[in-house]
């Protein structure tokens, strides 16, 4: 399971951790979970210089703060939003 760092809660399963490369990570690497399972962990910066990792998956449980976007996004393709923890609402 992953946890919410803040208060525990359950966001996802493991088995919902879905690799998705992006070409604009500044560095990407894997880490193993677990009992074995390897996960891909990507750095990146945000335009006020902010860096943070980021770890993708096919579903969880998250509150999602407005409409997704898919402009500025790390993945091209893909949309972004904002999204908390839904117990605690810390930032994800």
């Amino acid at each position: 399971m992953i946890l919410c760092r803040a208060c525990g809660h359950e966001l996802a399963l493991g088995t919902d951790i879905r690799s998705v490369p992006s070409r604009l990570a500044l560095s990407s690497r894997n880490d193993t979970l677990l009992g074995g399972r390897r996960v891909n962990v990507q750095l990146f910066e945000n335009p006020h210089g902010h860096r943070f990792e980021v770890i993708t998956f096919r579903k969880a449980d998250v509150t999602q703060h407005w409409p997704s976007d898919k402009r500025f996004s790390w993945f091209p393709g893909f949309s972004w939003t904002v999204a908390t923890c839904p117990r605690c609402n810390t930032h994800l």
